[in-house]
């Protein structure tokens, strides 16, 4: 019973990027990023990175090292990007390691 409790209060407390199935999405600075299954498909998915609401600063995707996007852990599956408006820059390593994107 506890350690049920234990694993309940963790799995709410856990970012939902981390949660097991789609979508994930977080929240980076004054944008918002989700991955969620590409329309009539059940193994690809897209990216959709966007502006925050309520934020009327510009939106920048910062510049990463290395492989440390936090969407970067979903690449393997992602085939499509979508960067909505009210996006200004797009940082250095942003989507390094998405080789299915075409």
């Amino acid at each position: 019973m506890m350690l049920a409790l234990v694993t309940s209060i963790f799995a709410g407390l856990m970012p939902q990027a981390q949660m097991s199935s789609p979508p994930w999405s977080g929240e980076t600075g004054n944008i918002r990023w989700q991955v969620a299954l590409n329309e009539g498909s059940s193994n690809t998915y897209r990216l959709t990175i966007s502006r925050r609401p309520n934020v009327t600063a510009n939106a920048v995707i910062p510049n990463y090292s290395g492989s440390n996007a936090p969407w970067n852990r979903h690449a393997p599956q992602v085939t499509d990007i979508v960067i909505e408006s009210g996006i200004t820059e797009i940082g250095n390593r942003a989507f390094a390691d998405f080789s299915r994107v075409t």
